[in-house]
């Protein structure tokens, strides 16, 4: 149908209006034969469910539609004639309706003439809000000038051929699904054959399991036969541990109700009488229709695998309690397992340090990995271990000493990482080294013992000859005063002569400074011997005596006189004008101070460095006696150490390191205290203090 641009026929409700196009356009002659075609046309759509209709191409409004849309979408054709074609299909088909329209329009206009009728399926929504399934074929309608105006369609119901071939699509489906399962049957019965685990099927109706089969693998992990099984009604629950058996029939029930159930792991009794532990696992089985028809079960023997389970739980369980570190790493050395031993020695918690190298855990990590641990892996290469004293570092920054042991984590033949057991004996090298110390310090106290002893002899040896000097040299003088007048009168009667080798006249003044300087002398050595004496009697704490502090320290400094001087020229003493007297044993004191005054002096740098001594009261009223230096200092860690016993850093030189611990022994004896500052690079200051057990003697002194 044709129809001219200025005269455009709007097609209604039937097809009178076209009759009166075609009289415009042929003539009334041409009438009755389109008559006769429209008579035809009425006869088909009166008699076909199938709907004809048209719609304009601007708008895809209905122009044209036959009654029997009543049938296939139940609207009247008023109500249809209302409607645009979109509102008339699914909206699942809006995108692929125009697509295809617009295609065919371009194709056709460009010389297609196979895209001016087309077929196409769609589901077509009807008035009660359902969806038929319909066939509809398209037409163009085009003007004189052979412009789209229209299209012509037709839709058919296909509702119940689609539903057929969707049931024949079924059948196919049912055949090949059923083919598949034979061939997979054939298969899973090939597998079964070969395999340990045993397979169970249960076949289920309204609830309640009418059929179990067994397959002949159950007589591996149970003892007993299918037949066996199938016979007794209540022996598959009778294996089952009496621990177990509520759980598991639990899983049978829900199973019988279609209900999805994890894997279960239970005890069994073999027939043999041994406990074997499987693992039983459950999965629901459907039919064609969806409905729960039964459920199949996998037997596994899995004792094994709970046994090394165990053997790991408790090996777990040792490393988490085993006193020392145990870290696995990979070959590259990232660590991948950290105990609590670990945790607890270096500070890191397992997921902090796991995934790092373990070279983090060295106080030198890159000469470590360097420079030992090539020497470790060639070590372990040959000997399967390395073990050996190292350094490490932990979280907060300490370092610790280990006892460290290195060897291959291996599996199936192939080195796979490396295991560290590490020890902390920080501890135990501190005692080991403490330990040796005090039996140096034994030994040296051993031969002090002697040399105390020795010294004791000595002074007795030296004091008798001494002795004897010193009564001689006064004979010697006093003879010396009477030979001289008579040698004299011979030197004026017969001039100058010699004697022993030596002029008279140059010696006879100096034979009496001679004497004098003899005397003087082994007065000195009775001196020091005394001295020597009263150190070593066992006595030497008694408080039998009231001493001056000022004096004991001028005593000090006159027996290290000539000591001090090689040390330094300058000691600036700042004596109280006032007697500090206390009730001590003067020597006891005199001894702790010439140790604090030797500690000062050799502590200077060199020749210009000070010393400086002073006694007075506190601010309590306590008397003092202060010494101080400006000479190399200490930091805090070497004050912290200084009353250790034995404790000394001039081993190399002689110190024994009991010096200090002795004199604040000693002060403590008296009720005193010992006090230290200093600062390293600057100088250190010793205060000795005494309480007022003499107050009102020292308050007289001072009157």
């Amino acid at each position: 149908m044709k129809y001219d641009e200025q005269n455009t026929i709007h097609i209604h409700k039937d097809l009178n209006f076209i009759v009166k196009a075609y009289q415009s356009e042929h003539g009334f002659d041409g009438f009755d034969q389109y008559r006769d075609i429209l008579d035809k046309f009425n006869i088909i759509t009166e008699n076909t469910r199938d709907v004809f209709w048209i719609i304009d191409s601007k708008t895809l409004k209905f122009t044209f539609i036959t009654p029997s849309v009543r049938y296939l979408t139940g609207y009247t054709v008023e109500e249809a004639m209302n409607q645009s074609l979109f509102e008339t299909i699914s909206p699942s088909y809006y995108s692929s309706i125009t697509e295809t329209i617009n295609e065919r329009i371009i194709s056709f206009f460009a010389g297609d003439e196979t895209q001016k009728t087309k077929f196409d399926e769609i589901e077509q929504l009807c008035k009660d809000g359902s969806y038929k399934w319909v066939e509809i074929s398209t037409s163009f309608i085009l003007d004189s000038s052979h412009k789209l105006v229209a299209l012509f369609g037709v839709s058919r119901d296909i509702t119940k051929r689609k539903e057929l071939e969707k049931k024949i699509a079924r059948e196919n489906e049912y055949k090949t699904t059923l083919n598949r399962i034979k061939e997979s049957n054939k298969r899973f019965q090939n597998i079964t054959n070969e395999i340990t685990d045993y397979m169970y099927s249960v076949k289920v109706e309204n609830g309640k399991t009418i059929q179990t089969i067994h397959t002949d693998q159950c007589y591996i992990i149970t003892g007993y036969t299918k037949e066996e099984i199938s016979i007794d009604t209540y022996l598959w629950i009778n294996m089952v541990h009496e621990n177990d058996r509520d759980t598991v029939k639990q899983m049978a029930e829900n199973a019988q109700k279609g209900i999805k159930t994890e894997p279960l792991e239970h005890r069994n009794y073999h027939k043999n009488g041994s406990l074997k532990w499987i693992l039983n696992t459950i999965v629901i089985r459907y039919d064609l229709n969806g409905l729960m028809s039964g459920y199949d079960g996998l037997i596994k023997d899995i004792t094994q695998n709970k046994e090394f389970e165990e053997k790991l739980i408790y090996t777990a369980l040792v490393l988490e309690n085993i006193s020392d570190a145990v870290i696995s790493t990979d070959c590259q050395h990232t660590i991948k397992s950290w105990n609590k031993a670990a945790e607890k020695i270096y500070g890191w918690k397992a997921v902090e340090i796991i995934g790092t190298e373990i070279f983090k855990l060295f106080s030198d990590s890159h000469g470590f990995k360097k420079n030992l641990f090539p020497d470790i892996e060639l070590s372990i290469s040959k000997d399967n271990i390395w073990k050996g004293d190292v350094r490490q570092i932990t979280l907060s920054g300490n370092t610790i000493n280990v006892l460290m042991t290195v060897s291959n984590v291996i599996h199936n033949d192939k080195v796979i990482g490396f295991m560290y057991v590490c020890n902390d004996i920080t501890e135990k090298k501190l005692n080991d080294e403490k330990n040796k110390l005090m039996e140096e310090n034994l030994i040296q106290i051993d031969k002090m013992s002697s040399i105390g002893l020795l010294a004791s002899g000595i002074a007795h040896e030296i004091n008798n000859p001494n002795q004897y000097i010193m009564t001689n040299i006064e004979i010697l003088s006093e003879i010396w005063g009477n030979v001289r007048p008579i040698l004299e009168e011979y030197y004026v009667n017969n001039g100058d002569f010699y004697i022993a080798g030596l002029s008279y006249n140059e010696v006879k003044e100096s034979i009496e400074g001679m004497y004098g300087n003899i005397l003087k002398s082994s007065y000195n050595i009775k001196h020091i011997i005394d001295e020597l004496k009263l150190y070593i009697r066992n006595d030497q704490f008694a408080c039998n005596e009231y001493s001056d502090l000022n004096m004991i320290v001028l005593s000090s400094i006159e027996l290290l006189s000539s000591i001090v001087k090689s040390y330094t020229e300058i000691i600036d003493l700042r004596l109280s004008d006032s007697k500090l007297l206390i009730n001590c044993n003067f020597k006891r004191i005199e001894q702790v101070l010439i140790n604090l005054i030797q500690n000062a002096y050799q502590a200077l740098s060199d020749e210009s460095g000070t010393i400086c001594i002073s006694t007075g009261y506190n601010e309590n009223g306590s008397i003092f006696v202060r010494i101080q230096d400006n000479g190399c200092g200490m930091d805090e860690s070497a004050l912290k150490k200084l009353t250790i016993p034995f404790n000394t850093t001039k081993k190399n030189t002689g110190g024994s390191g009991l010096g200090i611990y002795v004199s604040r022994n000693i002060i403590q004896t008296y009720k005193g205290t010992l006090e230290y500052k200093s600062v390293l690079g600057e100088g250190t200051t010793v205060t000795v203090s005494f309480p007022l057990h003499c107050e009102e003697v020292n308050r007289g002194s001072k009157e």
